[in-house]
C-alpha cells in the first residue's frame, strides 16, 4: 500500500471489507428524522370526527457518522494515533485487548490461505528466474519447463476434478488419492490473476500453491509458514505508518492467523482461512516488495519476533485472545457482545479510541455523511409502504447503533433488526459504521480564551454578551471553591462569572469589563483571596463593589445563598477540595433552576449553613456526589431540619455529572449542552461556564469518559458548548462527542 492507502478491513476485522466507525459519540441519540417540512394544520370536516394526517414523506435521509469498520478490539487509526503518542507494539494492544497480555510463542506452524476460488480455470505464470515443480500425486514431482500453467476445474467424469497440460503432458486430481495439484518453485515469484480480490493479480514467493476441486469450481490455496512467511504477505495497514502501530499490526495479524490454526481446516474453503477481509488481507510478495515502503512492513514483523519466539496476545487464562481488528471507530471500541450478539469477552470490552479522530492521524472518514433516497431506505423496511422518519432506538455504551426503526406516514412502525447488534445495522443499512446519527451532528460552539481568566471571559459573552453587573470570583487554583457557588447568584442578575487574582484583575478580565461597561461587581469570597488591590483596581476602572463572604468557604456559600432572598428547593455539595467537581457539575443545572449551591465537608452540617437553609425556607435539597463524599450523617442532618432530599451520584466523577444531567434535563432541556474538562486543573472552565446555565457533562482530559458517551448517546442534543482550549478538551474529544 502507497501512504494514501486506507488500513483493508476485514475479520481480523470481520466483515470488515473497507474497516471504520463516529461520534462515540453518538451523541445524538434517540434522534427522529422526517427531513420533509410537516403540512399545514388541515382545516375541521364537518360532521365527522377530525381525521389523523399522514406524516410527510421525505424524498431522501443523510446518515452523519464516524469511522469504518465493525468498532471491536484494536482500532487501526487509534494504533496510528498511540503510535504518534509514543506507545510501543504491545502497549497499544494491551489498551485495545485489557487485560490481555502480549506474550511469546515459539512454533511455526504451516498455514493455508485460500487466494482464489470459484473460478472455471486459471492461468498461473512464473517470471524467468523462476524454477517450478508440480506435485501430481503423494511423493511425486515433475519439473516444468512451460512459463505458465492452466488449471480447470472439470467434471466431465462425474466427479469433479482439477486438470492441468503441463509440458504436453495432462495431470489431474484423483479424489481417491490426491485432492491437489501441488504447485512449488524457487528463485523467483509466481503470479495468479485475480486473487487480488477478484480484480488484480497477486505474486507469491514463499510457500506453494494447490489446485483442487471445490463448489464446482477451483479452489488455490497457498501453504506457507505462519511466522516466516505468512504475516510478511499481510497487507492490512499502510506500510508507511510508524514502527509501534506496524507491530501492533502483525501481533494483532499473527494471533487471529494462530487461532484459525488451531481450529483447523475449514471445509468450506480447504484452508484455514482467507486472503481477504473477512479474515485478513494477504497480498504475498505484493506487499512484502512494495516499492519503497514493504521493507518498513518486513522490519516491523521481525521486530515481534525474536529466538525466543513471536509476539501474540494472550487472553487471561493463557489461550490467545480473539484479536478482531477494523480500521477505526467513532472513538470508543465497542463490546463484543454488542457487535454480533456472541459471546461476551472479557479482553473485548469498550476503550477509549480518542486516536481514531485525532486530526493527526488524518483519518478521512473520521467524519462522513451517506445519503439515501426514500427508495432505498423503504427497501430496507419491506413491510412499510413508505418510510416517514427514522429513530435510533438502542446504541450500544460505545454510542454505536444497535436498532433502528422506521414509521411510516401512516403511522405503522417495522425495527431494522430481529436481534439488535451493531454490526447488524451496519451491514444492512450499507454503512461504514454503526457510528452515525440520523440528520445532523451536534454544533459545537467552544468558549475559550488564551488562558482561564480570558476564557472565562468568553464564556461570560456567551451568557450574557451586555449588562453592567458582573460576579468575580478567584481564578487561583487553591481558592477555586469560592466560585462553585457564585453562578447560580450570577444568572439571578444577569451576570458573567469573571476571574480575577488574590491581588490583580488580570487584563482578560478588564478588557471585558470596559467591553460591556460594567458599573457593579459583586465579589465572591474573603480579603484571602480577593485583596484590597481588586477592589482598588475595579473602582478605578469606574464599578461599584460589594462582597459576599463568610469566615470560611461554607459561610462563603451560606452568604451567597442568602443573596437569594428564598429558595424552597437548594443543592448541597462537598466543599472538600478533593470533591469540588461534584458542585462545578451541578452549577449550570443549579443556575439554570433558581437553586442557590451550599458546601458541607465530609459529614456534617455547618451552623451557618443550617441557618442558611432556615432563611431560605428550604423544604427540598440535591445532595450532589455518594455516600463517600457527603455521608449519610449530612442528609440525616438535612432531614432532622424538616427538608426532603434526592441524592444524585454516580461510580466516578463523570457518572455523578451524567446523574446530575438526567435529574434535570426536563427542567433545563437538552438543547444545548455545556462540556467541560472533569480533571481538577481544569475545574475552573466548569465554575465559570455555570452561568451558562446548562446541563454540564466531563471530559477526561483526553478521553470521553463511557457515562458522558452513553448520556450523549441517548439523546437529541443540536449543540454542545465546549468550555476552555483544546488543551483541557482537545478536539478529538469533542467530536467524539458530536
Amino acid at each position: 500500500m502507497t501512504p494514501t492507502h486506507q488500513p483493508t478491513t476485514g475479520r481480523g476485522r470481520r466483515g470488515l471489507r473497507g474497516a471504520l466507525g463516529c461520534v462515540a459519540a453518538w451523541a445524538i441519540g434517540a434522534l427522529v428524522v422526517g427531513l420533509a417540512a410537516a403540512p399545514a394544520a388541515a382545516a375541521a370536516v364537518p360532521a365527522e370526527a377530525p381525521r389523523a394526517r399522514a406524516a410527510a414523506v421525505p424524498s431522501t435521509f443523510t446518515f452523519s457518522g464516524s469511522g469504518w469498520g465493525h468498532g471491536l478490539g484494536m482500532s487501526q487509526y487509534g494504533a496510528y494515533g498511540m503510535a504518534l503518542d509514543g506507545y510501543s507494539g504491545a502497549g497499544i494492544l494491551e489498551h485495545y485487548y485489557e487485560p490481555a497480555t502480549v506474550a511469546r510463542r515459539a512454533d511455526d506452524p504451516q498455514i493455508r490461505v485460500q487466494v482464489l476460488t470459484g473460478v472455471r480455470s486459471v492461468t498461473v505464470s512464473r517470471d524467468s528466474a523462476t524454477t517450478w515443480t508440480l506435485g501430481t500425486a503423494p511423493s511425486t514431482t515433475r519439473s516444468i519447463t512451460a512459463s505458465s500453467l492452466t488449471f480447470t476445474y472439470s467434471n466431465a467424469s462425474g466427479t469433479g476434478r482439477v486438470v492441468v497440460v503441463a509440458d504436453g503432458v495432462e495431470y489431474r486430481t484423483n479424489p481417491t488419492t490426491w485432492s491437489e495439484l501441488r504447485l512449488s518453485w524457487s528463485g523467483g515469484v509466481v503470479s495468479v490473476p485475480w486473487a487480488n480480490a477478484g480484480s488484480g493479480a497477486v505474486r507469491y514467493a514463499r510457500g506453494m500453491l494447490s489446485f483442487g476441486p471445490l463448489g464446482g469450481g477451483t479452489n488455490v490455496v497457498n501453504t506457507l509458514r505462519l511466522n516466516s512467511e505468512y504475516l510478511y504477505g499481510i497487507a492490512e495497514m499502510p506500510a508507511s505508518w510508524p514502527s509501534a502501530a506496524l507491530q501492533a499490526q502483525a501481533i494483532a495479524a499473527r494471533t487471529y492467523a494462530y487461532r484459525k490454526v488451531e481450529a483447523g481446516v475449514r471445509s468450506g474453503l480447504n484452508a484455514h482461512l482467507t486472503d481477504e477481509t473477512t479474515d485478513q488481507k494477504f497480498t504475498g510478495w505484493n506487499k512484502e516488495n512494495e516499492p519503497g515502503y514493504g521493507k518498513y512492513w518486513v522490519a516491523a514483523v521481525n521486530a515481534t519476533r525474536t529466538k525466543d519466539g513471536a509476539q501474540v496476545v494472550v487472553a487471561p487464562g493463557g489461550k490467545l485472545a480473539e484479536t478482531y481488528y477494523s480500521s477505526s471507530t467513532g472513538g470508543r471500541t465497542t463490546n463484543s457482545e454488542d457487535v454480533w450478539g456472541s459471546a461476551t469477552l472479557p479482553y473485548l470490552r469498550t476503550r477509549d479510541d480518542k486516536w481514531s479522530v485525532d486530526s493527526r492521524v488524518r483519518n478521512p472518514y473520521a467524519s462522513w455523511q451517506a445519503t439515501f433516497t426514500q427508495a432505498q431506505v423503504r427497501a430496507k423496511f419491506p413491510t412499510l409502504p413508505d418510510v416517514a422518519t427514522l429513530k435510533v432506538t438502542q446504541r450500544a455504551s460505545s454510542g454505536a447503533v444497535m436498532q433502528l426503526r422506521a414509521t411510516s406516514s401512516s403511522g405503522k412502525s417495522a425495527n431494522l433488526l430481529t436481534k439488535t447488534t451493531t454490526d447488524g445495522v451496519r451491514t444492512r443499512m450499507g454503512l461504514r459504521s454503526a457510528y452515525f446519527s440520523v440528520g445532523s451532528l451536534s454544533a459545537v460552539q467552544r468558549l475559550a480564551g488564551d488562558d482561564r481568566y480570558a476564557t472565562a471571559a468568553a464564556i461570560g459573552r456567551a451568557a450574557y454578551p451586555s449588562g453592567t453587573e458582573v460576579v468575580i470570583v478567584s481564578g487561583e487554583q487553591k481558592s477555586l471553591v469560592d466560585g462553585l457557588v457564585a453562578a447560580p447568584y450570577a444568572r439571578t442578575l444577569k451576570a458573567p462569572v469573571l476571574l480575577a487574582t488574590s491581588t490583580t484583575v488580570p487584563q482578560a478580565t478588564l478588557d471585558e469589563l470596559a467591553r460591556r461597561g460594567a458599573t457593579h461587581a459583586t465579589l465572591v469570597g474573603g480579603t484571602g483571596v480577593l485583596g484590597s488591590k481588586v477592589v482598588t483596581t475595579l473602582r478605578k476602572a469606574g464599578l461599584e463593589v460589594t462582597r459576599l463572604a463568610g469566615d470560611d468557604r461554607y459561610a462563603t456559600a451560606a452568604a451567597v445563598a442568602r443573596a437569594f432572598g428564598k429558595a424552597t428547593n437548594v443543592v448541597v455539595a462537598s466543599g472538600v477540595a478533593a470533591n469540588l467537581v461534584d458542585a462545578a457539575a451541578a452549577g449550570g443545572p443549579a443556575a439554570a433552576t433558581g437553586q442557590p449551591i451550599l458546601l458541607v465537608p465530609r459529614n456534617a452540617v455547618p451552623a451557618v449553613t443550617q441557618d442558611a437553609l432556615t432563611a431560605l425556607g428550604a423544604r427540598s435539597a440535591v445532595v450532589v456526589g455518594g455516600t463517600g463524599v457527603v455521608t449519610g450523617d449530612v442528609t440525616a442532618a438535612l432531614g432532622a431540619a424538616g427538608l426532603t432530599f434526592s441524592r444524585l451520584a454516580g461510580d466516578d466523577r463523570y457518572a455523578t455529572a451524567a446523574a446530575v444531567a438526567t435529574a434535570y434535563e426536563s427542567r433545563v432541556g437538552t438543547g444545548a449542552v455545556l462540556i467541560a474538562s472533569g480533571k481538577d486543573a481544569n475545574l475552573v472552565d466548569s465554575l465559570t461556564g455555570g452561568v451558562l446555565g446548562r446541563l454540564t457533562l466531563l471530559t477526561a482530559g483526553s478521553s470521553a469518559p463511557p457515562p458522558t458517551v452513553a448520556w450523549l448517546a441517548a439523546r437529541q442534543v443540536p449543540q454542545l458548548f465546549v468550555a476552555g482550549g483544546v488543551g483541557a478538551v482537545p478536539d478529538a474529544v469533542v467530536q467524539v462527542l458530536r
